[in-house]
């Protein structure tokens, strides 16, 4: 398993993303990496689960 860091953009459903976080997941591949990455990001705060999130950027460490 690979570590990665993956940028989460998130804002509210319908307008402009304009707010971003760092997200550390282990996975096989990037692709996981970046559905893991959204999945622990909404389900880190209940404030986020509502908010739209998409990976914009991922980089292995």
């Amino acid at each position: 398993m690979t570590k990665y860091r993956v940028t989460i953009k998130y804002g509210n459903p319908g307008e402009y993303k304009n707010a971003s976080q760092y997200i550390t997941v282990e996975a096989e591949s990037e692709s996981t990496a970046m559905q893991l990455a959204v999945n622990k990001f909404k389900s880190s705060n209940a404030a986020y689960r509502n908010k739209e999130a998409e990976a914009v950027k991922i980089e292995k460490i």
